[in-house]
């Protein structure tokens, strides 16, 4: 008879090009000797397709805990029978990403078999290859990169962006402002990115924009100073006097003529504008010589309360941002006089519960004598009064009112109250939740951060000074020591995103309330480099403990309250609907800590740059977060705990890899709040639109026992990056957890169930 020395092989597994064969020998009927038959296995791993010393980093796994990493064709013998899985991830080499067509193949070896797999390798990702060219030396360039799956690249010169997911794609180029003169992109341009080594190719030309205009006040004399507010695209605010020739961006431009005086005259005159204000629209190759006509004023004297701005951090001209009750506020009226010099007169505020007056506050004088023109963003400009605390409530009515004593002359002063017809106005007053934050000093390789109740406290009093905040508290936490050994400041080994995914799970292990925010401090050796990383939307973040502390801290909460970055410094993972060009605040604000008005062009806190503020946009979106989505929470957290067994779980998928660590078991009463969004499975419905991760609970023989469905937290300056932590129940059986990642093909981790004790 015929008889095979090893066992004939029928399975055909793919990967790429994956084949699996069985060896026969042949020996004829006569001569043939039973060969015994052995008790092991052998598997022969051929990888191809990647390039030349790329590691492929394939994971085997088999009976009796067996692993091994294999890099290239391998060997692997002495192999015990059973069940054996090859998982192949992506793989990254001469700036791209390589994937094998199947990432998990499983075989099941007998005694005695010797198997063959090839793992055959391609290009799986793009690159775009940005040439920006046309701007002065040294301006940088704003131009975004979007993609699939929300993905965003910006840059400020020329750069290649590798390793992108193929699709298409579409680069904006914003106009910028440099030097004091516009610059215009082309349209947007819209790119498919193939899988390829090759980067494809876009060339971004910015031109100049700018019109000339040229202000010219008709009917004053030579020695009467004539001047004029040129308020345009931009956040262009310029005074210019009669006959000079300013370049502007393109757009419309408001141009506010202002009175002028004659001071050699006895006694001096003063020439008034006939119009208050002219609209031009500048183009490309506009030239436009605005006239004013000027008449000779020798009327009484006149002021005029042009506009009362109520701030805390952020406001607009018309008060359209509610105030946070309970919190200070600061009162500034905008008087301006119809000729130069003339001494501010006395002001007052008038306080009404209802109809009745219960109080009045004095009002500080603008610095030097009244001004000509209306300039929100100075110190010293208006006239203002502090509300405390107790008076900012909705119950308030205030009138302002400036020359009370009529010691200035003024034949009517109809215009020198506020509101105009003098009843009083209420304030609109929101109230807020509490803001309370846990700092958890994070130890990493040993180094602990500095952290210091009086440090804390001056991290709270920036942010109270800029977020929409009323009751403010804190504690410090016990350390916590990291599993990660060290930071690097550029995170490529993705040690931030760890120990935020650990702060992630310690929110839950201890047990907090939903609304008490996590924010580890860590110190890093570097100086330069990542220095805080948070989620958007959730309340956990880390920052490191230096100088900046307080701001880095402030920027992470902004995130927490679901905001992403504002375009300055050249952030990732721009807002691309933040309305204003390099990310300035557009709005004057007011900083409560040092009384001092904060400029509109000063940078939004969200972005990269230093000395920032916040801006209305992001202030008024904090704020509609924290009434509307920490309310939520709150509100839902009432009664939530699970009273059966329960499993902790928690970790990361950065780029594709997801990393998670052992399952912890929690105490019954342990609170499912404050953990990540986490849907049962419906498969008549396929997987929800807001979810990223499927997540299945399997039995010893990896058969599926439950499916859940996971919407994980983004990471602020990663959009590839999210945190994840879910309370799922301890069943019966369960013998290991799988988390794919919908984003990625090759996305998938399985972690065991262990034995640990509940916290």
């Amino acid at each position: 008879m015929i008889r095979p020395t090893l066992r004939s092989v029928a399975t055909s597994l793919t990967i790429g090009a994956l084949w699996l064969v069985g060896a026969w020998t042949l020996a004829s009927c006569r001569d043939a000797v039973p060969a015994p038959v052995t008790e092991r296995a052998q598997l022969t791993l051929v990888v191809a397709g990647l390039p030349r010393g790329a590691a492929a980093g394939v994971q085997v796994t088999g009976p009796s805990g067996y692993a091994r990493t294999v890099d290239s064709t391998t060997v692997l013998g002495d192999l015990l029978p059973g069940r054996y899985v090859v998982r192949a991830g992506e793989v990254r080499a001469q700036g791209a990403l390589w994937s094998a067509a199947t990432p998990n193949v499983e075989a099941q070896l007998m005694a005695g078999d010797t198997i063959f797999a090839a793992i055959s390798y391609a290009v799986a990702s793009g690159a775009v290859r940005l040439t920006i060219s046309g701007l002065p030396s040294g301006a940088a360039a704003s131009v975004r990169l979007t993609g699939p799956n929300g993905l965003q690249r910006s840059a400020t010169g020329s750069v290649t962006f590798a390793e992108l997911p193929p699709g298409e794609y579409t680069v904006i180029a914003d106009s910028i402002q440099t030097g004091g003169t516009g610059w215009r992109g082309p349209a947007a341009q819209i790119v498919p990115v193939p899988a390829s080594l090759t980067p494809v190719a876009v060339q971004v030309d910015y031109r100049r924009v700018s019109g000339r205009l040229v202000f010219v006040a008709s009917g004053t004399p030579a020695d009467a100073r004539a001047t004029a507010r040129i308020q345009g695209p931009l956040l262009t605010d310029t005074l210019v006097a009669s006959g000079t020739v300013l370049d502007l961006p393109v757009g419309s431009h408001v141009i506010t003529p202002l009175p002028a005086l004659r001071s050699g005259s006895t006694p001096p005159r003063l020439y008034v504008p006939v119009l208050r204000s002219v609209t031009r629209a500048l183009t490309d190759a506009a030239v436009d010589t605005v006239v004013v006509p000027y008449t000779a004023n020798a009327g009484p004297i006149n002021l005029t309360l042009e506009n009362v701005i109520i701030t805390q951090a952020v406001q607009r001209g018309d008060n359209g941002i509610p105030l946070v009750a309970g919190r200070d506020a600061l009162l500034r009226a905008f008087v301006v006089a119809d000729r130069e010099g003339l001494p501010p007169p006395r002001a007052v505020v008038r306080l009404y519960e209802g109809s009745t007056q219960i109080g009045t506050l004095p009002m500080t004088a603008p610095v030097g004598s009244l001004p000509l023109v209306t300039r929100e963003g100075l110190d010293g400009q208006a006239y203002t009064a502090r509300l405390a605390p107790d008076l900012v409530r909705n119950s308030l009515r205030l009138v302002v009112d400036i020359d009370p004593d009529s010691s200035v002359g003024e034949v009517q002063r109809g215009d020198n109250v506020w509101p105009g017809g003098g009843a009083p106005r209420a304030l609109t007053t929101v109230n807020v939740p509490p803001f309370v934050v846990r700092f958890v000093p994070v130890v990493v390789g040993g180094r602990a951060p500095e952290l210091s109740a009086s440090r804390a406290a001056e991290m709270m009093s920036l942010a109270r000074a800029m977020w929409p905040l009323a009751t403010v508290d804190f504690d410090i936490r016990a350390p916590y020591v990291s599993a990660v050994t060290s930071l690097q400041p550029t995170d490529a080994d993705g040690g931030w995103s760890t120990v935020l995914s650990e702060l992630r799970a310690l929110r839950v292990l201890d047990g907090a309330p939903a609304g008490v925010h996590y924010y580890g401090v860590v110190s890093p050796t570097y100086s330069s480099g990542v220095f805080g990383l948070g989620l958007v939307g959730s309340p956990t973040s880390v920052g490191w403990d230096r100088d900046d502390a307080a701001q880095v801290a402030t920027h992470e909460w902004g995130h927490n309250f679901g905001r992403t970055h504002s375009p300055c410094g050249d952030p990732p993972g721009i807002d691309a609907f933040y309305p204003t060009v390099g990310g300035a605040t557009a709005s004057a604000g007011w900083d409560v800590r040092s009384n001092r008005i904060v400029a509109p062009l000063t940078p939004d806190i969200m972005g990269y740059c230093a000395n920032a503020w916040v801006s209305e946009y992001s202030y008024t979106r904090a704020l509609a977060f924290r009434q509307n989505t920490i309310a939520a929470r709150a509100t839902a957290s009432s009664g939530s705990a699970y009273h059966t067994s329960a499993l902790l779980l928690a970790g990361h998928s950065r780029q594709g890899h997801v990393q998670m660590a052992p399952p912890r078991p929690l105490r019954a009463e342990a609170a499912l709040l404050g953990t990540s969004t986490l849907l049962p499975d419906d498969s008549s419905l396929g997987a929800p639109q807001a979810a990223t991760h499927r997540l299945e609970l399997l039995d010893a023989e990896q058969r599926v026992m439950r499916r859940y469905w996971v919407q994980a937290e983004p990471v602020d300056h990663a959009p590839d990056t999210q945190i994840f932590a879910v309370v799922i129940p301890q069943l019966a059986g369960l013998h290991s957890i799988r988390l794919s990642d919908l984003r990625h093909a090759l996305g998938a981790a399985t972690v065991e169930v262990g034995e640990q004790p509940a916290r």
